[in-house]
């Protein structure tokens, strides 16, 4: 299904000065979330490129102002609303891309730092997709941690996401193309069709309707409870940052019980879901702090890999040393060139 050609509202001067978070929350509210939302996930379908909204005039419609928006209307929003349309849906963004930032224009040295690091957030959005699915093979299936792991064992996957890493992927792949070609849907009754036989021939129906509901998929209400438990966690940020908060639909990208599809409000954050980080944070959810500790295992294998890659220079293991009676151990990897030599800390997040 093609999506419906997209008309921008005449211009007009609303929303052309800085606005407060809570104007913007009013803003979104006015709809109710089974009209918004649905309009939301057409244009994150019609605007999943970056080449399609980094023009001036179609902004406000980048993903992470549309999840923000899906995000507000689902968390803040009810069913006792107006229905909201095309004009709707741009004033949204605008009022979105309006919002004042405190430090945009403050005057203490670590302004701008705290502005930037926020604004990091949006480089997620932009990773290649298909980089950020491979790279979740050659990190978890195509490497193996030269450290003793403990939970990252034999058949850890499975237990953890009660599929293959390959089915898991698949399914969120499956999603994310099914999102851009029919405005910002899925119905799972299409897994039974002639039509994806090339793909069921290979994942069972079944599977990739059991990892889609595991792992993807929450209703409305159930998003609040994500989004309330994430602030017990993280706290609840002052009102002028809220929109750089944790969002439950990174945790759960799609939404069911808003029309009879399935609505993928914002189909990137389907990638994020299925790439490494996002496979960290279901290990940390269920794991702790071990699966954490081996994932930084994992990765710092993985970064010597890539380093060995370099064709003039010599790969060296991180050295254990000793200072006084202390054993200690050195930076991760040493890269030895004829001019230099250059040290590797591996972070995994």
């Amino acid at each position: 299904m093609s999506v419906p050609p997209i008309k921008a509202p005449p211009k007009y001067r609303r929303y052309n000065l800085p606005i407060s978070e809570h104007e913007f929350i009013q803003r979104v509210r006015r709809h109710k979330p089974s009209s918004l939302v649905p309009l939301v996930a057409r244009y994150g379908a019609q605007f999943n490129d970056k080449d399609q909204y980094t023009k001036l005039e179609t902004m406000h419609y980048a993903p992470w102002a549309l999840a923000e928006i899906a995000r507000t209307s689902l968390v803040n929003g009810n069913e006792f609303r107006d229905d909201a349309t095309d004009r709707d849906m741009w004033e949204c963004g605008r009022a979105y891309a309006a919002v004042k930032d405190p430090d945009l224009n403050g005057s203490d040295a670590s302004s701008v730092g705290r502005f930037l690091l926020r604004m990091s957030n949006q480089l997620t959005f932009q990773q290649p997709d298909f980089n950020e699915l491979a790279r979740t093979a050659a990190l978890f299936d195509q490497t193996s941690a030269t450290k003793p792991t403990r939970v990252m064992m034999s058949g850890w996957v499975h237990g953890l996401l009660g599929c293959t890493l390959q089915e898991y992927v698949g399914a969120a792949l499956l999603l994310h193309t099914s999102a851009l070609h029919n405005v910002g849907t899925f119905d799972a009754s299409w897994l039974d069709q002639p039509e994806v036989a090339d793909i069921t021939s290979e994942v069972s129906s079944a599977t990739l309707a059991g990892a889609i509901d595991d792992h993807f998929v929450s209703t409305g209400a159930d998003l609040k409870i994500l989004q309330r438990e994430g602030e017990k966690l993280f706290g609840r940020p002052d009102a002028n940052y809220r929109r750089f908060s944790f969002n439950p639909l990174w945790s759960k990208p799609v939404v069911s019980g808003l029309t009879e599809r399935l609505v993928i409000p914002a189909p990137h954050l389907l990638i994020a879901k299925a790439s490494p980080l996002g496979i960290y944070h279901v290990g940390v959810e269920r794991h702790g702090d071990a699966f954490a500790e081996d994932a930084g295992k994992l990765f710092e294998a993985y970064v010597g890999r890539q380093l060995r890659l370099i064709a003039d220079g010599a790969v060296l293991p991180e050295i254990e040393y000793l200072q006084g009676k202390n054993r200690l151990l050195s930076v991760d990897w040493f890269v030895v060139f004829d001019e230099c030599v250059v040290l590797v800390e591996v972070k995994s997040t």
